[in-house]
């Protein structure tokens, strides 16, 4: 069940993220999703910031559903990634 929301949140993410990367897995609970992003998008964005980055396109992207599947996702810059 998760697998089909990480390859949807993937593409999502590449189509929205410039310089998109991730390491989106399964949670502890086999329909939840976790992991890290990293994009050029985040650079000089405070973690804060990048999260509400995140945030907004999950919002705008996926449904109520699919929003509570997703647990946390560390965002990274390229540098901090490298």
């Amino acid at each position: 069940m998760a697998q089909g929301l990480i390859q949807k949140l993937n593409q999502i993410l590449d189509s929205e993220l410039a310089n998109f990367r991730s390491g989106l897995e399964r949670g502890t609970s086999n329909d939840r999703v976790t992991g890290f992003v990293i994009s050029s998008d985040f650079d000089r964005l405070s973690h804060e910031q990048r999260q509400r980055k995140l945030s907004a396109i999950l919002a705008r992207r996926l449904s109520e559903d699919e929003r509570n599947r997703v647990g946390p996702i560390v965002t990274m810059s390229q540098a901090e990634a490298a």
